[in-house]
């Protein structure tokens, strides 16, 4: 297919340059515009196809991330939808690495309250977007509590006087707003970022950080600056790896 042959072209520039990929199953249900396409039958049947394209690929250099943020799904729903991704791409690529996250948007917290699948060839991945009223903040498709606040700086300042809009009185936008002395801070993401590493150290796994950023739109730059570097010195000081952002 014509969007196939557009991943070969991306895994064939990344192995010329001596570079790692991951493929990426990004989306199946096509952000709940078409009904039906979130199938795990859909899946199995489309993993077939991408492990069969890519099994002669050089497996140190191209890795599998069977789905991209799984959400509206128990955990227990998609343990057993994981289990059965990684079985089908084994049987055709039994030496690739898997990349494999958990429900509710590949979250840090689903992460730690979940134990590791029995394939001793994967990395687990996880999302990081805290504080989330920061880095989303003005985000339209976040909810409707998020969309109309503005002007939250990163980190707290006791300089800064943050209104709570109409929109998000009484939802936990509100209570974020009010603990956000304690929730925007360097330290705050160091923390949480360590309780990832503590969970791969006790699982003895390894992990990375998927993805992590903030919306521009509404946040002014020095701040959105000094938050992915809070990341970063987090990161570098808990030898987590990640994409770059």
């Amino acid at each position: 297919s014509l969007g196939l042959t557009a991943v070969d072209s991306m895994v064939k520039w990344c192995a010329n340059n001596n570079l790692k990929v991951v493929v990426d199953f990004h989306y199946p249900d096509f952000d709940g515009s078409v009904e039906g396409a979130n199938t795990i039958e859909r899946k199995l049947a489309l993993w077939k196809s991408i492990a069969e394209r890519y099994k002669n690929t050089d497996p140190e250099k191209v890795f599998f991330e069977l789905q991209n943020e799984p959400h509206d799904v128990t955990a227990a729903e998609w343990r057993t939808q994981a289990n059965q991704l990684i079985n089908t791409v084994r049987a055709i690529a039994p030496n690739h690495t898997l990349i494999v996250g958990f429900h509710d948007w590949n979250g840090r917290n689903a992460m730690i309250q979940s134990e590791p699948f029995a394939d001793a060839n994967i990395i687990y991945t996880f999302h990081y977007y805290d504080p989330f009223i920061f880095t989303h903040q003005g985000a339209t498709w976040a909810g409707s509590e998020i969309k109309d606040l503005r002007n939250i700086p990163f980190p707290y300042s006791t300089n800064a006087t943050i209104t709570v809009p109409a929109s998000a009185k009484g939802t936990w936008v509100e209570g974020s707003i009010k603990n956000y002395a304690n929730e925007g801070t360097n330290e705050a993401i160091y923390t949480a970022l360590s309780n990832a590493k503590d969970w791969s150290i006790q699982k003895n796994v390894p992990i990375f950080l998927g993805e992590f950023g903030s919306y521009s739109e509404f946040s002014d730059a020095d701040s959105r600056c000094r938050h992915a570097m809070a990341i970063y010195i987090a990161l570098g000081l808990l030898d987590i790896p990640c994409n770059l952002s």
